[in-house]
């Protein structure tokens, strides 16, 4: 080894001991400074680990503070030593109370300073508060680890909803489950037209829109941001009600999604649905078609007959959407009442009800449907309407006298098939009733008399 080298290592040799014997100074860093006035009462929010010192800002002139304290209420949640300096511990609140005294000496030898050593050893103090201010000091959860399971959430509405509800989950290292009660949270939306409301509960943020649209989230929980892109769209089926003959078919399709559609009908013997949703009628009765996307189903009344009934509903349709009504004339072109509009739109097709030249009146065509043995067990009700026991094409017949019913039938009108409202809260369907030759849902009570007079 050369002499140079020798006295290089003889030089550091004594620093380097020096400085492995000089125990390291650590610096106290502070993240936060928390000025606080006399008399004022603050809030502030930290998180675990977030350090600090509180700094009274006493400004009055004439007055010395000899002694400051520092008071807090619950040191699990936040350590306060006497120098105000603090470290938040773990999640929760706490009160931290800031008191500055004024202390004054006496003894027999009085003396303004106190302190000097021609003051007596047996003295005796006198202190009064010239200091005193509050902080609330809530301490939530570390949120470096804290995300959300998604970036975007897509939901649906129906014609007849309400609202519809979202959930993102919250991921992350969390020694308690975030909420709003325990958690600063906040959100904003980027589109004013779109009316989202949300809340925090148990890890999850649950979301409720009252629009369809598509809105950017800015949603802050305890100081850290998360972004949420909401898209919710209201659906519709473009037929609510559909008749179709033996063979026939019917496109169904769902507007205002490009999610995956699952097709399905209530009974694949009478109508059957293909995955794209395409109905075909196979034999005479009702069924649902459904079309479910994610946790919303839509739905539409598909009703299978015969041709020549199918005929008859569109005849009857066409009188009274283009003819007038007229008793006198009701046998003219061009007119119609009740009973001639139904004759007229079944003799067309072979079924004359009783006269082959002349429309009977609807208590004939009632009293013709049941000597023909073609009543229908328990008429028109509620029952046989959400059970879809009727047929289009069905007649019913309206009387005023319970007890009397053939004798006081004045009014008959042709049943045209069903109307799909939507489903109950268990999931069961829910229908209405359209009419030849009225509005839908047309009131009638229970109990009026129906005949079937074709298929």
């Amino acid at each position: 080894m050369n002499k140079y080298i020798k006295k290089c290592i003889l030089f550091f040799l004594p620093v380097l001991f020096l400085v492995l014997l000089i125990p390291p100074v650590h610096a106290l860093a502070e993240s936060y400074s928390i000025l606080l006035k006399n008399g004022e009462e603050a809030e502030r929010t930290l998180s675990i680990g977030d350090t600090g010192t509180f700094l009274p800002d006493y400004t009055e002139s004439g007055i010395l503070v000899t002694r400051w304290s520092y008071h807090c209420s619950d040191t699990s949640v936040l350590s306060v030593d006497g120098t105000g300096h603090f470290t938040a511990l773990a999640p929760g609140t706490a009160y931290v109370t800031i008191s500055g005294y004024k202390d004054t000496v006496y003894g027999d030898n009085y003396s303004e300073d106190y302190y000097s050593e021609n003051c007596y050893s047996e003295n005796y103090y006198d202190s009064y508060e010239v200091f005193e201010a509050e902080c609330e000091i809530t301490v939530y959860p570390d949120m470096s680890n804290v995300t959300l399971d998604k970036t975007t959430v897509t939901g649906y509405m129906m014609e007849y909803d309400y609202d519809c509800d979202l959930s993102v989950k919250i991921n992350g290292n969390t020694s308690t489950p975030l909420s709003s009660d325990n958690s600063s949270f906040s959100y904003e939306s980027s589109n004013r037209d779109m009316s989202v409301y949300c809340d925090l509960s148990d890890n999850t943020i649950y979301l409720s829109c009252y629009e369809p649209g598509t809105t950017n989230l800015s949603i802050t929980i305890n100081g850290k941001t998360f972004s949420l892109k909401v898209t919710v769209s209201r659906l519709k089926i473009n037929a609510s009600s559909v008749l179709l003959a033996k063979k026939q078919t019917k496109q169904l399709k769902v507007s205002k999604t490009s999610g995956k559609i699952t097709w399905k009908s209530s009974d694949p013997k009478i109508a059957s649905v293909s995955s794209n949703g395409l109905v075909k009628g196979k034999k005479v009765g009702n069924v649902i078609i459904t079309a479910k996307i994610g946790d919303k189903k839509l739905g539409c009344v598909v009703s299978v007959t015969t041709e020549k009934v199918k005929k008859a509903i569109a005849k009857a349709k066409k009188i009274g959407a283009t003819c007038q009504y007229s008793q006198p004339k009701r046998m003219s072109a061009g007119y119609y009442d009740c009973s001639s509009l139904v004759w007229k739109a079944y003799s067309n097709n072979g079924t004359n009800l009783g006269s082959s030249s002349y429309a009977p009146t609807s208590r004939d065509q009632a009293k013709w449907c049941k000597a023909h043995n073609r009543m229908i067990k328990g008429g028109f009700s509620g029952k046989n309407l959400q059970n879809l026991s009727l047929l289009p094409g069905d007649l019913m017949f309206e009387s005023n006298d319970q007890k009397n019913r053939y004798s006081s039938i004045y009014h008959v009108e042709m049943f045209a098939g069903y109307e799909f409202q939507g489903f109950d809260s268990n999931g069961k369907p829910i229908v209405g009733s359209l009419w030849a030759n009225r509005v839908p849902n047309c009131y009638y009570p229970d109990g009026q008399l129906m005949g079937r007079p074709a298929l």
